[in-house]
């Protein structure tokens, strides 16, 4: 979105947040600046990586939720070994201030793949029996999350 004296919203709630990607200056007093906003806004990475114990799993969701700008959300999924799957989502407090907590994310994600979890409102793991579910269940966490911030 390129900003100018003519973008108009009726409702804040419409933007959401907003973060400045790049300014530059066009001419002598004037300046373009670029953001993301809205859907955009939220920087969100649902993944299954392949054969990941839930502690490297764990490790993996903590270092990409550093290294995304907030906000950033993270939901990864593995199947560690014969019916096993782990879970993990890990949010920035730029998304858990949005009123997103992770243990809401990570419980319908453990139920589809037969299992349960739970953890703080940044970061919550979750285990299951049902691997030929994880990756429905990561779709249904991507809806999820942009289910829970269009509220």
């Amino acid at each position: 979105m390129e900003l100018c004296g003519g973008t108009h919203v009726s409702n804040t709630v419409e933007i959401r947040g907003f973060k400045i990607i790049s300014k530059q200056r066009i001419a002598s007093g004037i300046r373009r600046i670029e953001t993301v906003a809205g859907d955009d806004f939220i920087e969100l990475l649902v993944e299954s990586m392949d054969d990941i114990d839930a502690d490297s799993l764990k490790s993996a969701a903590e270092y990409l939720v550093d290294l995304l700008k907030d906000p950033a959300a993270v939901v990864l999924g593995s199947c560690p070994g014969e019916g096993k799957v782990s879970l993990v989502v890990a949010l920035t407090p730029g998304v858990v201030d949005l009123g997103i907590k992770a243990g809401e994310v990570i419980k319908p994600l453990a139920k589809s793949c037969g299992g349960g979890g739970g953890g703080r409102p940044n970061f919550a793991q979750a285990g299951g029996r049902k691997p030929e579910n994880l990756l429905g269940a990561l779709e249904e966490a991507q809806e999820q999350l942009k289910k829970l911030l269009d509220k």
